[in-house]
This record gives C-alpha cells, sequence and structure tokens, in this order.
C-alpha cells in the first residue's frame, strides 16, 4: 500500500514539472503566493489568492486524490487538469500590483524584466512535434489552410456531420472552426509523444496505401480524407474509390461516396455521437 501511495505521489510530481512548462511561471507564482500570504490582509482576497489556490495545491499532491480522480471522474491522463483551478496568471498580477505599490520607482521596471526574462517567443511555442502558434491570418485566428478546407467539405455536405482523416497539424483547429466536422484521432497524438493511432500511421507512410486505410477506416466512419500535396500513393485515390472534393494551396480533400452513401441511409446528420 505504501509503495502505491508513493508511486502516485511520484506521478503527482511529474505532472506539475510537466505542466510548468520552463518552470519560471512557478517559480514567480511562488514568490507571488508567499508576498501574498504574508502582506494581504484583506480577508476576500486571502480567499481567492491564498486559501483556495493553497488547499487545492495540498490535495493535488495526496495520493488518495489522485486514485480517486482517476476511478470515479476519468481514468486517462487529465489529472493535471486540477492545476487550472490554480488562479496562477491573477496571483501573479495582483502579487506584483501590489509590490509596485510600494516600490513605485523601481517595481516596474523590475516586472518588466522578469517578464521579458522569463518568457519566450510565443510564436515558437510547440506541442510535441508541432509549432502550435503562428501569426493571425484571418479574423478566426486559425490557419487558413484549415478553414478553406473546412469550407471545401462542408460545401459539399451542406451541414450534415461527418468524419475526416486530417494531418496531425489540423486537429487543434478544425473543430473550433466547424462543430460539424468531426475527427478521426483527437490531439492525444500531440499531447502523449507514447499515442499512436493506426489512420494517422497510414497518413503518414510514403507512399499512402489509400486502399488499406480506407478498409482500415470503415469502423471509424470515416468520410473525408484530407492528403498533403507532397503525398505519394500506391494507387491514385481515385482509382481507389474516392472522388475528388477539391484541393487548397498545400492539400488535396476527396470523399469516400460509398461511406457517405451508407451514413445518410442510416442517420440524417451522416455521423452522430
Amino acid at each position: 500500500m505504501i509503495s502505491r501511495l508513493w508511486a502516485y505521489l511520484e506521478l503527482n510530481i511529474e505532472t506539475v514539472k510537466n505542466y510548468a512548462g520552463t518552470g519560471f511561471l512557478l517559480l514567480i507564482y511562488a514568490a507571488a503566493f508567499a508576498y501574498l500570504l504574508i502582506s494581504e490582509k484583506d480577508k476576500a482576497k486571502r480567499v481567492i489568492f491564498v486559501w483556495i489556490p493553497g488547499l487545492t495545491l495540498l490535495f493535488f499532491f495526496l495520493p488518495p486524490v489522485r486514485w480517486m480522480y482517476m476511478k470515479y471522474i476519468d481514468g486517462s491522463a487529465t489529472y493535471y487538469r486540477v492545476l487550472w483551478l490554480i488562479p496562477v496568471a491573477m496571483t501573479i498580477a495582483h502579487g506584483f500590483t501590489r509590490i509596485c505599490e510600494g516600490f513605485k520607482l523601481i517595481g516596474l521596471p523590475v516586472a518588466v524584466a522578469l517578464i521579458a526574462l522569463c518568457g519566450g517567443d510565443v510564436y515558437h511555442s510547440v506541442a510535441g512535434p508541432l509549432v502550435i502558434a503562428s501569426k493571425a491570418q484571418n479574423e478566426y485566428h486559425i490557419p487558413q489552410e484549415v478553414i478553406e478546407t473546412a469550407d471545401i467539405i462542408m460545401a459539399n455536405e451542406q451541414g450534415h456531420r461527418v468524419k475526416a482523416v486530417m494531418p496531425l497539424d489540423f486537429t487543434s483547429y478544425i473543430r473550433q472552426y466547424d462543430t460539424d466536422l468531426y475527427l478521426a484521432y483527437g490531439r492525444e497524438l500531440i499531447m502523449r509523444p507514447d499515442a499512436y493511432d493506426e489512420l494517422y500511421s497510414m497518413l503518414c507512410e510514403d507512399p499512402i496505401d489509400v486502399e488499406k486505410m480506407r478498409e482500415a477506416a470503415i469502423p471509424r466512419q470515416v468520410s473525408y480524407y484530407v492528403f498533403p500535396k507532397t503525398s505519394g500513393f500506391v494507387k491514385d485515390p481515385e482509382s481507389c474509390g474516392l472522388e475528388k472534393a477539391g484541393e487548397t494551396k498545400d492539400h488535396v480533400i476527396y470523399r469516400d461516396p460509398e461511406e457517405l452513401e451508407y451514413m445518410s441511409g442510416i442517420s440524417y446528420y451522416y455521423f452522430t455521437d
């Protein structure tokens, strides 16, 4: 029992390390938290910035809490989301504002220097193999390729729900733009280095075996395939039963008419949860 509890504690510590990024933000938060713990006299603010976050962190590290979370709430690796309950940014902002009140001449330069030293270029932020931030290309703040691909697919389907196989860098954006577009796999392939998906693996092959991919996609009710234009194929997709739906600058979109006919026969929406 003790060894099992120790294992859960180690998992909790590892979760915080993974959540911390470079660690600078947590160090600044710890400094702001300690300062407010000593100096903040307003009872309501102490509840928001000290007592609730402090108790949340305490319970987060308790091994039985993780065990109950995984057993009764979510057995997958989402325990880190408990840390979202801690108002890190608010605490840092409030703490440094309080410091600047007492040290007006030096407070602001120090705060700016800390932000510069502890921060980084947002356009080089990564999740796994992908750069996850880029300069806005449109009012949606979503890559234009994603929008054009979604528009091509949904123009053909006129609002029906469909599921698609797409490159991994589409998965973080596509359902922000159109929730009628479902994905054969999700962001777990980005977030977890040990994650594996058969269809995505086939999409990464060179050349791509479209016939094999279609066969593997049938149980998942996949109707659309988005291939990079750089992809090679064992056989031309259209000779494998797919129809070209359109193309963007960097991708070609194909639809599976047989799967769409089958889905339309069992559901008005083609695809349902």
